[in-house]
């Protein structure tokens, strides 16, 4: 579930992946991730932005990352405290309002969250190929999958 300031913020036109925003995210989100706990080698990054709060007089960084291997994340920094990650199956789902994402993953490697769950799914002995993935916009947001259903058996 997208952080509730990023949720609130004035919607703007959908920006492209640009080789700058990607240049940063490289130098800088690899130690993000590392520092939030995802243990993944970081084979693609984009720099998203950064909002302040002037309130609380802290600056927030998001980032996200595709991992070589397993799924992708968007990465929140706070200045000051241990950064937060969550998927990119919760990012790309929809708000409890049913509106699209407003922080979804854009990059090439996190654009079928559903590949990337499979090899979750074959580990945990799950026989199922997801033909959609979600996550959930409850207070505890779980990403959930559809697989398809089994074929029907001929009786003989």
């Amino acid at each position: 579930m997208a952080p509730a300031a990023v949720v609130m913020a004035a919607k703007k036109p959908v920006e492209e992946v640009t080789a700058a925003s990607r240049t940063q995210g490289m130098a800088e989100a690899p130690a993000i991730a590392t520092a939030a706990g995802i243990a993944c080698k970081v084979a693609d990054a984009r720099f998203i932005g950064k909002m302040s709060d002037k309130k609380a007089k802290t600056e927030t960084a998001y980032y996200e990352v595709d991992c070589d291997k397993g799924l992708g994340f968007i990465l929140s920094a706070v200045t000051g405290a241990k950064p937060t990650a969550f998927t990119c199956v919760e990012a790309n789902s929809p708000q409890p309002d049913g509106k699209p994402s407003s922080l979804p993953c854009k990059l090439p490697g996190n654009a079928d969250p559903k590949s990337d769950l499979a090899g979750y799914i074959a580990k945990a002995g799950i026989a199922c190929t997801p033909t959609r993935s979600e996550g959930s916009a409850r207070a505890q947001p779980r990403p959930s999958w559809k697989c398809p259903a089994p074929a029907a058996r001929a009786m003989s």
